[in-house]
């Protein structure tokens, strides 16, 4: 059974990176009765080299969001980018992101740390609220 969320506004929220954000979403949408898939990033640069380089194992074209959540009661299918406050969305993404906000049946979301609020209440609504609001 989920957790019940906590809504304290006030909690210091500062990922340091991506990374950071994205297990915060995840822990959160858990809590909130989310399934929750994603594909990792996996190093291909020797574990002693200080120049780290990830691969995304993929097929088909690259920049799929970084989440996929579906509500367990709901059915409610969200796709979600994650960025920093400064990260940049690629062409790549961009393409996918577009083909999904095409049909209004999507829920796409693109989610950055000073979204929390907005992403806390859109996970625990078990996101029916606002079904055609998904620009955050």
């Amino acid at each position: 059974m989920a957790r019940k969320p906590s809504n304290n506004s006030s909690e210091a929220f500062t990922p340091a990176n991506e990374a950071q954000f994205q297990r915060w979403v995840i822990r959160r949408a858990i809590e909130c009765g989310w399934l929750v898939y994603h594909t990792p990033a996996v190093p291909i640069a020797p574990s002693h080299s200080r120049y780290k380089r990830y691969f995304t194992p993929t097929q088909g074209h690259k920049g799929f969001p970084d989440l996929v959540l579906c509500h367990r009661e709901t059915g409610v299918v969200i796709f979600a980018e994650l960025k920093t406050q400064r990260g940049a969305v690629q062409a790549h993404q961009r393409t996918w992101h577009d083909a999904l906000r095409a049909n209004p049946n999507n829920r796409f979301y693109l989610w950055r740390p000073q979204d929390k609020d907005a992403i806390e209440q859109i996970l625990e609504s078990k996101g029916v609220d606002n079904p055609n609001e998904n620009k955050v």
